[in-house]
């Protein structure tokens, strides 16, 4: 089984986890502890990653455990619902940084993390902001190379992303963390989501 058919099987398919199902593991054939670059088949994990981050039926976000986590376009809508909840376990506890990273990424609708400056005053990195907006899942993150040879993160609201995605229904937060629960579940005790 490759890494698209073990993601239909599971709805979510983390890239690397020594305990659950994921990329790293699926492309190996085994569990792998430590880091996946210094594997003999780093190679063609790096190619099952490039070819899952590419199909278009995949988004990728930071959902299992905080980790990279690949999800299926059935569980989009869910996805949806949970990260546009604005719920409690989202916006309780939120460092002030982070809320001006919300309110900035918001208003203009697509930051390049490597770009901006927090205001004067502000704890912590954007890049580290970032980090903490993307656990808690209210915004979405893609990782790019800028022209410098560095790595950043695009944010965007999650709106501006479904916009682009198409054909991304809504239902109820309820109904999407429901989902994502059960979904986890088959993956593993261990799978642990953003709320639980």
């Amino acid at each position: 089984m490759n890494a698209l058919d073990s993601l239909e099987h599971y709805g979510l398919l983390l890239f690397s986890d020594p305990r659950l199902p994921s990329l790293v593991s699926v492309t190996v054939g085994e569990p792998v502890r430590g880091s996946w670059m210094v594997h003999p088949r780093s190679h063609a994990i790096y190619a099952a990653m490039t070819a899952l981050e590419e199909a278009p039926s995949v988004l990728t976000t930071k959902l299992v455990a905080g980790k990279v986590t690949y999800v299926h376009r059935r569980l989009w809508h869910a996805v949806l619902a949970v990260a546009t909840g604005r719920e409690v376990w989202q916006m309780n506890g939120l460092s002030p940084g982070a809320r001006w990273l919300l309110s900035e990424v918001g208003a203009v609708g697509e930051i390049v993390t490597d770009t901006l400056a927090p205001p004067a005053g502000t704890r912590g990195r954007v890049a580290d902001l970032a980090r903490e907006l993307e656990r808690r899942l209210l915004v979405h993150s893609t990782e790019i190379h800028t022209p410098r040879g560095s790595h950043a993160k695009v944010l965007e609201p999650w709106q501006v992303w479904a916009s682009r995605a198409g054909g991304v229904n809504v239902i109820r937060v309820q109904e999407g963390r429901q989902q994502l629960e059960a979904a986890a579940a088959d993956l593993g005790p261990t799978a642990r989501l953003p709320w639980r």
